[in-house]
């Protein structure tokens, strides 16, 4: 009975003994399970060879074998996580041999490994130290969407609670630092249907680094920076035209074989010279309440001018070829009472003798102005516009060329500086555009409108800075120094019908970076601010420069940045973003490219606080592309 009794709790015991053993096998294949279905996964993703599927599969028992178990079976899945992607699932099997009962025991067990492929780099900070060695700092419930591509640094990542990272893979490589996320847990690094990101340490390396194209560009940069401005006509001699409301007060007739008469009801001056010659006169000079049309009918005639071309009243002039030595006014004060009008030709105008806005230039307007297309224009000290009215050059014509020198006192080569005017320079897509000096729209805020011409290539040696609406024509845009929008304020202004802060399509932005603004912008080449609530700049879709939208400066020397913030709520930035040295920098609610704008980032560094938005949905442009990863998810 107790023998009997003894076999019965010996049986009970060595049957639990191995149940608790077969419990440890069955832990231990899966453990098994899951490094083959995530060494089988790692296989699949790097394989260079054709069948992936048997490079996962040899994986897979190769850690089997390596863990004293030879049955294993792999194959490839539709991932259990719902997001499209394959994955590598390894069964590894297990008989074991229950003594007593003299019975098998199957065991079983399964792990699933995510294959995720890898990502076009969309987004990327190729920094390897940055600030507290990141390259990607965020705060202040920002956001860093790139839904269709990765996410890329040299450096390690800080996204604080309560901003997000949305992207199909995070990529960092930092030695010295670890990423910072939301708990650490990067619970806010997700993708785009809010499952887990994979993050991988891997090294990006900057796709556009010695690139034909952006060489180019920075070898006119060069060309750009040994620019020196026109000179004025030289004219001497002839006779001070005085157009008064009789003809008493006036200019007695005729000058230089040119003829005049007068209409006391209209008071209105006729001019008429010989077709084709070539007339030399001092100064002109039109009285308040005067109309003038001089020698409107003729379009072959070279005039000349030694003096100041000064219009009060009404002036009209037809085309030909003009050499103003001394400038060109048209009014003294806002009003749409002085009005000139000239036709197309050719435009050599030196420098006025009278200080016109803050300095002295070859035209300076304060009613409207109208000069037909097309045009060679040459003004050795730029243009003003300092009324409220419209400032029109070198309309319909693509023939326009433009070749303009800075004020002798502001740096200006062209002043928008009325709080409401407009100044439109005309297509010089067959012309040329070279600007030895600064462009300024509004320049103490207000709302004007400005728009310069498309052109193959523009040239600029300083810098634009518009406070008001402007458009850019279309080609490539090269300026030494800095582009700002809203550095003194102002911003979206209704242009034409259209609300307008800045409209460049087609276009490729290259900034040197030499010096930049003193204002909020200072250390930034490229700025926007102050209620620029629609910016829109695309690059190129076609043609060597395709995609390519922005380039600051190449030199580690130069580490001058981007700067969007406070207003500029929808900067809609197209094509790629390259400054390799240099931060982007955004805050205030800025909002950088949509949810359909095709915008990649190539930067140094990037920071965003206080509720700014960062948006790509483009997955390849300059085409570095991370490698796959892999992930247990069962």
């Amino acid at each position: 009975m107790v023998a009997a009794a003894i076999s019965v709790l010996l049986g009970m015991a060595d049957l639990a003994v191995q149940y608790g053993f077969s419990l440890v096998v069955q832990v231990r294949d899966q453990r098994i399970a899951d490094v083959s279905a995530y060494a089988g996964a790692l296989a699949y993703t790097n394989s260079t060879a054709s069948g992936t599927t048997a490079a996962a599969q040899s994986a897979a028992s190769y850690l089997t074998s390596l863990n004293g178990n030879s049955s294993v079976g792999a194959s490839i899945v539709v991932s259990p996580r719902g997001d499209g992607n394959n994955a590598v699932q390894a069964v590894v099997s297990t008989s074991y041999q229950v003594k007593l009962r003299n019975a098998t025991l199957a065991i079983s067990e399964q792990g699933t490994a995510e294959i995720v492929p890898g990502a076009t780099a969309c987004i990327i900070a190729l920094t390897t130290s940055g600030t507290e060695g990141n390259g990607i700092v965020m705060s202040g419930g920002v956001s860093l969407s790139a839904p269709n591509c990765t996410v890329a640094t040299n450096a390690a990542v800080s996204a604080a609670c309560g901003t997000t990272i949305t992207t199909k893979q995070l990529d960092w490589d930092s030695s010295s630092y670890s990423n910072t996320t939301c708990n650490n847990s990067y619970s806010n690094v997700v993708t785009s249907s809010d499952t887990l990101a994979p993050v991988k340490k891997a090294a990006t390396a900057d796709p556009l680094s010695g690139n034909t194209e952006i060489a180019a560009l920075m070898d006119q940069l060069s060309a750009v920076n040994s620019m020196t401005a026109p000179s004025g006509p030289s004219v001497s001699g002839g006779t001070n035209i005085t157009f008064a409301n009789s003809v008493s007060g006036s200019t007695t007739f005729p000058v230089d074989g040119c003829t005049g008469s007068f209409v006391s009801s209209t008071v209105t001056w006729t001019v008429t010279c010989p077709a084709g010659g070539n007339y030399t006169f001092g100064s002109l000079n039109v009285s308040t309440g005067v109309t003038v049309n001089f020698d409107t009918a003729h379009t072959t005639s070279t005039y000349n001018f030694s003096g100041i071309v000064d219009n009060e009243g009404k002036l009209n002039f037809g085309s030909g070829t003009f050499n103003m030595a001394a400038g060109l006014e048209n009014g003294a004060s806002s009003s749409s009472a002085f009005v000139m009008t000239m036709g197309s030709g050719t435009y050599n105008i030196g420098k006025s003798p009278y200080t016109c806005g803050a300095g002295q230039q070859s035209i300076c307007t304060f009613g409207p102005l109208t000069i037909a297309g097309p045009v060679n224009m040459t003004l050795s000290n730029g243009i003003y516009n300092g009324g409220n009215s419209a400032v029109s050059i070198g309309a319909n014509s693509t023939a326009n060329s433009y070749d303009f020198g800075p004020s002798d006192s502001d740096g200006y080569a062209i002043n928008q500086g009325g709080a409401s005017g407009s100044m439109t320079l005309a297509s010089a897509a067959s012309g040329s555009f070279d600007i030895v000096g600064n462009i300024s729209n509004a320049s103490n805020g207000g709302a004007s409108c400005m728009t310069l011409p498309a052109a193959g290539q523009h040239n600029i040696y300083g810098f634009i800075n518009s406070n008001g609406g402007i458009t850019l024509g279309s080609g490539i845009w090269t300026v030494s120094k800095y582009v700002e929008f809203g550095g003194s304020g102002g911003g979206n202004v209704t242009c034409g019908g259209t609300s307008v802060g800045v409209e460049a399509l087609d276009v490729t932005l290259v900034i040197g970076g030499s010096t930049t603004d003193t204002n909020g912008c200072a250390g930034f080449s490229f700025c926007a601010q102050n209620g620029f609530a629609t910016i829109n700049i695309t690059a190129p879709t076609s043609g060597s420069l395709e995609n390519l939208v922005v380039v600051g400066p190449t030199v580690s020397s130069n580490t001058t940045g981007i700067y969007l913030t406070a207003g500029t709520t929808s900067t809609d930035i197209s094509g790629t973003l390259y400054y390799p040295f240099g931060t982007l920098e955004t805050s205030g609610g800025n909002g950088l490219g949509t949810s359909s704008s095709c915008l990649e980032i190539i930067v140094n560094q990037i920071t965003m606080s206080e509720g700014a938005a960062t948006s790509s949905s483009c997955p390849n442009i300059a085409g570095v592309t991370s490698t796959g990863t892999s992930m247990l998810v069962q």
